[in-house]
């Protein structure tokens, strides 16, 4: 039978141990042992109980008034009908806090054993220094190394990867500047793959700020050099082709019902997806309720893209034919086109992945925008890039190297206590990984003027313009006037006008006109409303299309009794084109607290397209604390939009004493002649002492 700790994790236990065991009684300690016991009954699962027990020791040794010496040690065993699987972590740190520099030495391993596959073995350390001098003429500097290892226990290993990490920066302040500098460098290697890739960034900046004229003018102005040099041998596959990872750069992820055109508070960064986690979901899910949808967007850098793979924590193989995505694709990450409708897809039940064929795009910009998706939850852990290369040779080596500099100047200059100006300039040059050059300059001007509390004016110019090799030079500008206003103490006024233009190649494209007043004023002492008006005038030179816009949006709240407060909005836009269409949306919300122990919420919510109803959505909560040991909610969710979509659900927990804790929730449902249903128990114990 396979051991459970090999050589190299039993030498570090028994170290922890003995360190333990020497360590003066007056060390600290804390102990804990947790237990957990869940039951999960689904319509299409059987019924499945899993147990997991868990005990973890941590010390605490203050060696001396500079020096401390920490452990732990993290014992696990979780049952399933599969079979066991069995852990030990142990781990050790040392560190020096003094006067002239930190050091942190710290080292981990760890060992799983499975009943139904073979084991896998993890290794670690890592060395941190800093200098801690306060000196102002002496540099601050920075330095560390790490390495570890994972393989399986195969006779063959399947799994078999080392890393080695290496950091070193340098920040100084020499009053009058500032000047920083970092280098990285990764080396990652797959013996089973024999595939390697070393990746090395360099980041060097200059900068330096200062006040003159009474602090009437301040300036600032820095300079910015990074480097990013990518190696990788990639080994040829039994196609005759290499898969090689492409870099991400940036991932953004939410739900918008307007996906060709994206605006900077509709997704959010989404750092998780491309944490080289495959096992932990990253907090987006499908649940079959696609309005408005779902968007992944992932910035390429112009990189060649043939495969995207998105990740799922369980196997949806069985979910995957519900699913149908569509392609996007943006220069500039606002303004998309959809590439592609219902693009295929393969899932890949063993890698629990979605595999998505591109055909090689180069894109600084792609969107993955879930239109259908299945009843049933489908959480999302990862998202990778990959480039298809077809070699007759047994390695594709590839190096990049892309480099950028970057200038930027700030200027701000107050004429008096209410008159001031400010600008910003940016350039930035350098070319992309694909080896493809670009220019960008972005600056920003804006004169503020506040006679007084009550009244506000700025007049704003901002120009964007991008030259990406082989494409047109792109520029944005707009113009911008703002006034903002309280005739009353309970009455904000705002007036916007703005014109936005769009060039290729000094060629104008199209401009864009807009304007707005915003309005909000506490009516009543329990009523306050906000009202906005905004006209918009599109036109495309080429085509010769102009396109009016009327919109309007009334948002009403009122605490009716002081447990109860509702909110109405109500959001109309009217477009005049080609083809004149007009849209209103509605949405009425309610929150009644009862007591301490009992609440309400309601909210419903309506869409009209053409004065025909479209879609109607409807959520009731209620949320209960009989004790307080106990809580639980009942909650019904409606929506109707192609399809009518209901689901029940109820959530709760009961903490049966400070040792035992139990909770439950289930869920049913239903979408035309389609069901399911999931319902989910767990007890968990956990004791813990010094």
């Amino acid at each position: 039978m396979e051991k459970l700790i090999s050589r190299g994790g039993a030498f570090l236990l028994a170290v922890y141990l003995l360190l333990a065991g020497l360590w003066p009684v007056g060390a600290a300690a804390e102990q804990a042992l947790t237990g957990r016991w869940t039951h999960l009954k689904g319509k299409d699962l059987d019924s499945r109980d899993d147990y997991a027990l868990s005990y973890t020791l941590d010390h605490r040794q203050e060696l001396t008034e500079v020096m401390n010496l920490r452990g732990s040690l993290r014992y696990s065993r979780q049952w399933r009908e599969q079979g066991y699987t069995e852990g030990v972590d142990p781990s050790l740190r040392f560190d020096v806090n003094n006067d002239l520099f930190l050091l942190d030495i710290q080292g981990s391993a760890g060992e799983q054993r499975n009943e139904y596959e073979v084991g896998r073995s993890r290794r670690n350390w890592g060395v941190n220094w800093s200098s801690a001098w306060q000196e102002r003429w002496l540099p601050r500097l920075r330095l560390s190394h790490a390495r570890d290892y994972a393989f399986d226990h195969h006779t063959i290993r399947r799994m078999d990867t080392t890393g080695e990490r290496s950091r070193a920066g340098v920040s100084w302040d020499l009053r009058l500047f500032q000047v920083h500098y970092n280098i990285n460098r990764n080396l990652n290697r797959n013996k089973v793959t024999l595939g390697e890739t070393t990746t090395t960034n360099q980041l060097a900046r200059f900068e330096t700020a200062g006040q003159f004229w009474d602090r009437r003018l301040s300036l600032g102005f820095s300079q910015q050099y990074t480097q990013n040099r990518n190696e990788t041998v990639t080994a040829v596959g039994a196609g005759g082709f290499a898969l090689i990872r492409q870099n991400i750069a940036q991932v953004l992820s939410g739900r918008d019902d307007t996906p060709l055109v994206t605006d900077d508070d509709e997704l959010v960064s989404t750092p998780l997806l491309i944490d080289g986690d495959l096992e932990s979901p990253a907090g987006i899910y499908t649940d079959g309720i696609d309005t408005p949808p779902l968007n992944i967007a992932v910035r390429m850098d112009q990189r060649r893209v043939d495969q995207l793979f998105l990740y799922t924590e369980e196997d949806a193989a069985g979910l995957s034919g519900s699913f149908v995505v569509d392609l996007y694709v943006s220069p500039n990450g606002t303004d998309y086109t959809r590439l592609v409708t219902n693009l295929p897809f393969n899932y890949d039940a063993t890698e629990r992945r979605f595999e998505f064929d591109l055909g090689g795009l180069s894109q600084q910009w792609l969107k993955l925008v879930v239109t259908t998706s299945p009843l049933p939850r489908v959480d999302f852990t990862e998202i990778e890039a990959y480039e298809r290369v077809t070699s007759a040779d047994a390695f594709v080596a590839r190096e990049e190297r892309p480099e950028s500099y970057l200038s930027d100047l700030n200027l701000a200059y107050r004429f008096s206590s209410t008159l001031g100006f400010t600008y910003n300039i940016s350039l930035e040059s350098g070319d992309y990984a694909s080896g493809q050059e670009f220019d960008r300059r972005n600056q920003i001007a804006q004169l503020r003027w506040v006679p007084n509390g009550r009244v506000s004016s700025s007049l704003g110019f901002s120009e964007n313009s991008e030259e990406i090799e082989g494409n047109p030079e792109s520029v944005n500008r707009q113009y911008s006037a703002r006034v903002g206003m309280a005739p009353l103490p309970t009455m904000d006024m705002s007036l916007g006008l703005s014109r936005s233009e769009r060039y290729e190649e000094s060629e104008l494209q199209s401009t864009n006109h807009e304007a707005g007043l915003y309005t909000t004023a506490a009516l009543y002492p329990d009523l306050d409303a906000n009202l906005d008006l905004t006209w918009a005038r599109f036109e495309q030179e080429e085509v010769d299309q102009v396109r009016d816009s009327l919109g309007s949006r009334l948002g009403l709240t009122a605490r009716l009794v002081p447990r109860l407060t509702a909110d109405l909005i109500v959001d109309y836009r009217h477009q005049r084109a080609a083809q004149d269409s007009e849209a209103l949306d509605s949405t009425l919300t309610l929150n009644w607290r009862v007591s301490d122990l009992l609440s309400f919420m309601s909210s419903a919510g309506k869409k009209w397209q053409e004065w025909e109803p479209t879609q109607e959505s409807l959520l009731l909560r209620m949320t209960m604390a009989p004790t307080d040991t106990i809580q639980f909610s009942l909650s019904y969710q409606y929506n109707e939009d192609t399809e009518t979509t209901n689901r029940y659900s109820v959530n709760g927990s009961w903490a049966i004493d400070r040792l035992l804790t139990f909770q439950a929730n289930a869920s049913y449902t239903e979408r035309g002649e389609v069901s399911d249903w999931q319902a989910r128990t767990q007890l968990t114990a956990r004791f813990a002492g010094r």
